[in-house]
């Protein structure tokens, strides 16, 4: 997990961390991500040479937004995974991707470089 306060502007929350180190909402953030809010999250990643799992944002029994094997995901617990589709974005070269999940109240949707993936 990361170490040190995030910095905060406003609404927006942002964190630099490590190609080892993952975040985890406190127990209060933990209501935002249940299938009834709005929300977005994102991250800049750089997937080559990450582990075959990891997850980027989550809060254990809640929800979880990462990669798994080749794979981006987004889950909520006791919901379907949402997976993008890899035919439409390639992520595994040097470069970093931004990666973002919305929920609009009803559909996950996930983005890779600001272009829609899978939702």
């Amino acid at each position: 997990m990361a170490s040190g306060e995030p910095a905060s502007e406003g609404s927006y929350i942002s964190m630099s961390l490590d190609s080892l180190s993952w975040a985890q909402t406190s127990a209060a953030a933990a209501g935002l991500f249940t299938a009834r809010i709005q929300f977005s999250v994102d991250a800049w990643v750089r997937f080559s040479g990450l582990p075959a799992h990891t997850v980027i944002l989550g809060q254990e029994n809640v929800f979880s937004f990462g990669n798994r094997a080749s794979s981006i995901y987004f889950q909520f617990e006791g919901f379907d995974i949402i997976l993008f589709d890899p035919g439409v974005s390639r992520l595994y070269d040097e470069r970093w991707h931004y990666i973002c999940a919305t929920f609009d109240g009803s559909m996950v949707r996930l983005y890779i470089d600001g272009d829609f993936n899978t939702g």
